[in-house]
């Protein structure tokens, strides 16, 4: 009697498994939606570690501030990040995209610090603040693709809003006065853009994109990377979440009538957000 409970209980097993395998099986033949859907929404945070870089002309012909090491490292802190693709024409996407990434602190100079043609005194509290707020569009067509994996290209823009300041006591003369001295420009730059999607399974993808420029267009010479590897899952038909990694660097150089020097900004962290897909 033990034998054939035994064996009831093993045929039992083995047919849950064939079952739970086939079941997996079939649902592994549909076409994850990121692949095939014509619009997604999302929005999420974005929590990156920054890094500015910034020398602008005056007194010390154009030296770096490496903010970072002059004042004191600004907390991290999240910010909204919004996107949304559109597909169409089967094998064409248009992209939007925006974030906006600020950092203030400040410190007690330890050595004069030469911004523009002023000097913030040795000894004194200084505060400063960057910002920089981003827009990115790309449209892109499909190279190669397949019911699991698509890699496609195009051309894209990205859009950049940035300010800065420093502010605190000058050198005029024998004496000193507060002062708060501001750098600010708009710089539309264009890009070319890759990007990889593997679907395995309908509820998993992973994906990678890659922005990039190099060029000297009017009052603007430089680079620019933007990086975002990722994997989505979709948890419901019209609804699953994304965990992102981005890289975005930016190193321009401006000559500008208002504003001349060199920028290095870089963004770096990851990112969680949620979307709606149909």
């Amino acid at each position: 009697m033990v034998q054939i409970q035994l064996k009831k209980e093993f045929y039992l097993l083995n047919l849950c498994l064939f079952i739970s395998i086939a079941g997996f099986a079939q649902d592994s033949t549909k076409v994850n939606p990121v692949l095939t859907d014509r619009f997604i929404i999302g929005g999420g945070i974005f929590y990156p570690a920054k890094d500015f870089k910034i020398g602008l002309n005056g007194t010390s012909e154009n030296e770096v501030i490496d903010f970072n090491k002059v004042f004191t490292r600004g907390d991290k802190k999240m910010t909204p990040l919004f996107y949304a693709q559109w597909r169409f024409w089967e094998k064409w996407i248009l992209q939007a995209e925006y974030f906006k990434v600020k950092n203030e602190s400040g410190n007690e100079l330890e050595e004069d610090l030469a911004w523009r043609d002023v000097i913030f005194k040795e000894g004194t509290y200084a505060k400063s603040g960057v910002a920089l707020e981003t827009y990115r569009i790309f449209l892109g067509r499909q190279i190669v693709g397949g019911p699991k994996y698509e890699i496609g290209a195009g051309l894209g823009l990205h859009s950049l809003i940035y300010q800065s300041y420093i502010e605190g006591e000058i050198k005029v003369e024998e004496n000193t006065e507060f002062r708060r001295e501001t750098a600010d420009f708009n710089a539309p730059l264009p890009d070319i853009g890759i990007w990889a999607i593997y679907a395995p399974h309908p509820k998993w993808s992973f994906d990678a994109r890659l922005d990039w420029f190099y060029i000297s267009i009017d009052e603007y010479s430089g680079g620019l990377w933007d990086i975002a590897p990722s994997v989505t899952y979709q948890a419901f038909k019209n609804f699953g979440a994304t965990l992102s990694y981005h890289y975005f660097n930016v190193d321009l150089e401006v000559d500008k009538k208002r504003v001349n020097g060199n920028f290095d900004l870089t963004f770096q962290g990851p990112s969680l957000s949620v979307f709606g897909n149909f």
